[in-house]
């Protein structure tokens, strides 16, 4: 991080940057072109500073939803010794549906320090799927067909998904994947019993009766 010559230098996106998305998304021989556009960007090892890349404007990821298709995130943990286990899968279960994806990152997070709905229970892997999905009905339903197989693996894994993405996961998984929800609708009935804070996720996995 010292090598000031190894630094990229902190300039506007390129065409080719802000075309990216698109043609990635476009076609298979998309995804190879960005494969070899990701050789020659990294043959040279730059070292990316985080705070630089956090810093562009969000203005550079438009347009993020076209008419009648948009870029989605999903994200999922699985514990550090499970990781060999899980990544087969997850890749059988995205070719077997043809998922559209940009992108999978691999992150890590340590144990979380005791929230009602923890999703790092362990020390864990997250894997961050980004792809890009059509907005009709049809579509929606089929992403929710592979999300739910990806769910499930995960859950054979002893893992968790991240919560606030679309509504895919069925109430069973849900509980599954946060075991102290009970305990947490019950806290939320308690300090908020007019409930003037709501989402769609807890109005989704909420039970009817709460006491």
């Amino acid at each position: 991080m010292t090598i000031a010559s190894r630094l990229r230098p902190l300039v506007k996106p390129t065409f080719w940057q802000k075309q990216k998305p698109k043609i990635i998304a476009s076609s298979a021989f998309g995804k190879e072109l960005r494969k070899l556009h990701d050789y020659v960007d990294y043959a040279r090892r730059p070292v990316m500073w985080r705070n630089y890349e956090a810093s562009f404007n969000v203005a550079n990821l438009k347009p993020i939803a076209y008419e009648n298709k948009s870029f989605v995130l999903e994200e999922f943990f699985i514990p550090v010794e499970r990781f060999d286990n899980f990544y087969p899968e997850l890749i059988a279960i995205l070719k077997k549906h043809r998922v559209n994806v940009m992108n999978i990152s691999v992150r890590h997070a340590n144990r979380d320090s005791g929230s009602l709905l923890a999703w790092a229970r362990t020390e864990v892997f997250a894997f961050v799927i980004y792809y890009q999905q059509s907005t009709d009905e049809r579509s929606k339903e089929q992403v929710g067909v592979w999300t739910r197989e990806l769910i499930d693996a995960v859950l054979a894994n002893g893992g968790s998904y991240f919560l606030p993405y679309q509504l895919h996961a069925t109430s069973e998984q849900f509980q599954q994947a946060y075991p102290q929800a009970a305990q947490f609708f019950k806290l939320k009935a308690r300090i908020d019993p007019e409930n003037k804070f709501s989402n769609m996720l807890l109005e989704r996995y909420r039970p009817e009766t709460v006491q």
